[in-house]
């Protein structure tokens, strides 16, 4: 089985391979002597506008197996935070943000989902036995925003850094450019949930199939 040289050859016969170049991604089309033609992929390959590919034809279906350039095929989507939050403290039961917690995010895919890991740590001011829930706005270009509750966890001391963490799989986020913000609330108790600078939050968002 052979490989054409030839960015946006002529498609390839049942069992051959072209490289081509990704037009589209939603639905994915390749180049094909400039015309933008239909293609799937295979495995956990999402491609992004520009990468160029090695496309297999197989019964007359075309599929992208993956880039051409190596090490592309780890890279999807991946983006996070990481270090000392900015100090702040909520007694809301309705969420609010986490100063300064947020990064962007790039999603490639309609149909793909969104891998979440996160771990913090915080304290509860005032009271014990409060109870400290954490979550994330997908917050796109256009203003929608996409909210997801992450974990919860019960603090019993009082002023005494907690650690906690979590992961979770978050479906129904549409292709597309965002901002990640943490957010958070007090679910229960009479506490001050705070944060400072002897906590550390750790936040990073995964495209996944």
């Amino acid at each position: 089985m052979t490989v054409s040289e030839a960015v946006g050859d002529v498609l390839p016969s049942d069992n051959e391979m072209i490289l081509a170049t990704v037009l589209s991604v939603n639905p994915l089309r390749i180049d094909n002597r400039g015309a933008a033609t239909p293609c799937g992929t295979l495995g956990s390959y999402i491609p992004a506008v520009g990468d160029p590919v090695v496309v297999l034809r197989q019964d007359a279906t075309l599929v992208a197996l993956g880039s051409s350039v190596p090490g592309v095929d780890a890279t999807n989507a991946v983006n996070g935070f990481n270090g000392v939050p900015t100090a702040d403290t909520t007694t809301l039961a309705a969420y609010t943000n986490l100063d300064n917690v947020s990064f962007p995010f790039t999603k490639r895919l309609d149909s793909s989902a969104v891998r979440l890991d996160c771990a913090v740590s915080c304290y509860s001011a005032g009271a014990g036995n409060t109870a400290a829930q954490f979550g994330v706005d997908f917050v796109s270009t256009s203003g929608a925003v996409y909210r997801f509750d992450v974990f919860a966890m019960l603090i019993n001391p009082v002023s005494q850094h907690t650690p906690m963490s979590a992961f979770a799989k978050l479906p129904g986020i549409p292709a597309g450019e965002y901002t990640v913000q943490a957010i958070w609330l007090r679910a229960s108790g009479a506490g001050t949930l705070t944060v400072d600078s002897n906590d550390w939050i750790s936040l990073m968002a995964s495209e996944v199939a």
